[in-house]
């Protein structure tokens, strides 16, 4: 938990709660073809992906433009970046942090005219399934925080 770490929050790891989710991620993203997983590069962040990477067996890139320090200085560069991403029919997993999440979604669907739910849920553990046409933001789901049992 945020409050009760004493270290350097970059460092911080997944709580159990954070780990039970991470792991049934995997049963949801493996209903893509994954090909690159890629994540902010803070200790939460990555090991949020592991179980996934484990299971596809592929490595996780890090990205510090995903992450709250570098994302405001980058805003539109990041947009950019993520357009550039994946190839079609195939899914990139990317895994970033609750500050930027809200901010990039805005920004795709106000510039590609995509309607987005106001507000935009981004509860840990959840997840968007981001569909593009080309470089243009298409489609858009949302999935809550799988029930832990």
């Amino acid at each position: 938990m945020r409050s009760e770490w004493q270290g350097d929050d970059a460092e911080r790891p997944l709580d159990a709660n954070g780990i039970a989710q991470a792991e049934a991620l995997i049963w949801l993203l493996t209903r893509w073809d994954v090909r690159e997983i890629i994540s902010a590069p803070l200790v939460r962040c990555t090991q949020t992906v592991e179980p996934l990477s484990v299971s596809v067996g592929l490595s996780v890139q890090t990205v510090p433009l995903l992450s709250e320090w570098e994302y405001p200085e980058h805003r539109g560069e990041t947009v950019k970046w993520l357009r550039s991403i994946g190839t079609a029919g195939t899914a990139s997993v990317v895994c970033s942090q609750g500050d930027v999440i809200p901010d990039l979604l805005t920004r795709l669907g106000r510039d590609d005219g995509y309607d987005l739910p106001q507000p935009r849920p981004c509860k840990k553990g959840s997840l968007w399934s981001l569909t593009f046409a080309e470089d243009r933001l298409y489609a858009a789901e949302y999935f809550p925080p799988l029930p832990q049992p």
